[in-house]
């Protein structure tokens, strides 16, 4: 059984470049890795501000990775 895909979504105001360096280290070992631009609920800790609203968005992205969605 393979490993879990990895989903990287960056925080503050960067993009998904900023996993770059990451992604392609995870890959090299053979992780299946996605880095996403997507806007979060808040450009402050989200986790704290809006718990709810991020929750959601990262269910939907699962969801829509585990669908094959791009």
């Amino acid at each position: 059984m393979g490993s879990s895909p990895i989903i990287l979504v960056p925080g503050f105001w960067l993009r998904a470049c900023a996993w770059d360096e990451v992604a392609d280290a995870l890959r090299a070992d053979g992780h299946d890795v996605t880095a996403l631009n997507i806007d979060l609920p808040t450009s402050h800790w989200p986790m704290w501000s809006k718990p709810k609203e991020l929750a959601g968005i990262i269910s939907d992205i699962a969801k829509a990775h585990r669908s094959g969605a791009p």
